[in-house]
């Protein structure tokens, strides 16, 4: 009897260290939208006619005791949602795995509601209906967002690619099924605002083209009016200096006034050619008259600065009017006399008074005439390397001396003799 009562106690304490220490129930991952993870326990879920009316409810550890929580589905990942799920359906059942098919595909999970549907038939073949029409409702998923992406482009003015999306989910929706009306109503809008899109773009670029022709013509009658100021303004200079009471230097100036008129009409008329159009014969007809007169011009410079005993600008002008008319027969004859000018003494007549205000450079110098001869004295600007006799006014032979100060504006003189 007592070996009996001994017995017995002995099973109740393994049964009663069997209870205190046998662990709680699993926990499970629940994983939130917001990326929340917890660690459940006593997981319930209630599972409404949609998304929005599920809910789960759990418990988890916190410090020494626990919290109960419970939230809709809509704010659980469905992975997670699925991967719950799953774990409470056996993995043989054809049946089930239906069931978690239709699961993902109103989750929102595509690829796996279409993997979870075939493996569904696999385990029992009178599913293949459920597989084939739960194939067709996962493509009309796809369908349905290729179709709101339509509506986006539609809006936001792409209505060429609305239409081609539109048109194609019409193509491929199933014709029992509501999309195939969507996709055909949105197609029927794309093409009216295609078309008005077209008439507006036509119209628009209608206008743009006016506008550009406008703004085209007036550059170009601006050119032709500014070209024609310049070469009118170069023969009035040209007519001026012709004038027989101007100096030398005056005419020159007028000259190089009339010569740079010329060259600025000519680069304006260039710069008006690209809009000429069918008026291009316009620009010809003034480029025809410019240059010669141009080349003219800069010739008539050149023999007036040789003239002047400045050969080195005469020469510029001789290169410039050959630059532009290498045929000219001019260029020749005043390079000719350059040269000659340019290796011989000059003339008597046209050497520089040395006792005249405008014969000194600067600085002091003085110089000596005697018996008609004069000496430069050190330091004398002269341009001539010896002396050189000049008539004086003297009837007999005397003495005369003579220094000056030349500056640019003004300057003073100041000689005896007897």
């Amino acid at each position: 009897m007592k070996s009996v009562r001994l017995l017995f106690a002995l099973v109740l304490s393994a049964g009663a260290a069997a209870i205190a220490l046998a662990p709680c129930a699993l926990a499970e991952d629940v994983v939130l939208v917001s990326g929340a993870r917890y660690d459940a326990r006593n997981l319930e879920w209630t599972e409404g006619t949609s998304v929005a009316e599920g809910r789960v409810k759990f418990t988890y550890a916190v410090g020494g005791g626990s919290v109960t929580l419970e939230f809709p589905m809509s704010r659980i990942d469905p992975w997670s949602l699925l991967s719950l799920k799953s774990a409470r359906t056996p993995s043989k059942d054809g049946k089930g795995q239906l069931d978690l098919a239709k699961f993902a595909l109103a989750h929102g999970l595509s690829p796996e509601a279409a993997r979870r549907f075939r493996r569904a038939a696999e385990l029992d073949v009178t599913l293949v209906p459920d597989r084939d029409a739960g194939l067709r409702a996962v493509e009309d998923v796809g369908l349905a967002k290729e179709l709101a992406q339509a509506e986006r482009d539609l809006k936001r003015g792409r209505s060429d690619l609305a239409l081609a999306t539109a048109d194609a989910v019409a193509a491929k929706a199933d014709p029992a099924g509501g999309l195939v009306d969507r996709a055909r109503t949105l197609s029927g809008l794309a093409a009216r605002m295609l078309e008005t899109d077209r008439v507006r773009l036509a119209a628009e670029s209608k206008a743009r083209a006016e506008a550009a022709a406008l703004a085209e013509a007036q550059a170009f009658a601006s050119g032709l009016a500014r070209a024609d100021k310049s070469i009118r303004g170069a023969l009035a200079d040209r007519a001026h200096a012709g004038d027989a009471t101007l100096s030398a230097s005056e005419a020159t100036k007028t000259l190089e006034s009339a010569e740079a008129q010329l060259r600025e009409g000519r680069r304006v008329l260039a710069a008006t050619r690209s809009s000429a159009g069918d008026r291009i014969a316009e620009i010809d007809g003034r480029e025809k008259e410019a240059l010669p007169l141009l080349v003219a011009t800069q010739l008539d410079l050149a023999d007036l600065y040789r003239q002047q005993r400045r050969f080195d600008k005469a020469r510029d002008y001789l290169r410039a009017a050959q630059v532009l008319d290498p045929d000219n027969a001019r260029v020749k004859e005043i390079r000719e006399l350059v040269e000659r000018d340019l290796n011989a003494p000059p003339p008597q007549d046209e050497r520089p008074d040395p006792f005249s205000s405008g014969y000194y450079g600067g600085g002091l110098s003085t110089g000596t005439y005697y018996g008609g001869a004069y000496y430069p004295g050190l330091g004398s600007p002269c341009p001539c390397p010896t002396p050189y006799v000049r008539p004086i006014p003297y009837v007999t032979p005397g003495f005369r001396s003579g220094f000056g100060y030349r500056w640019n504006h003004g300057g003073f003189s100041f000689h005896f003799g007897w």
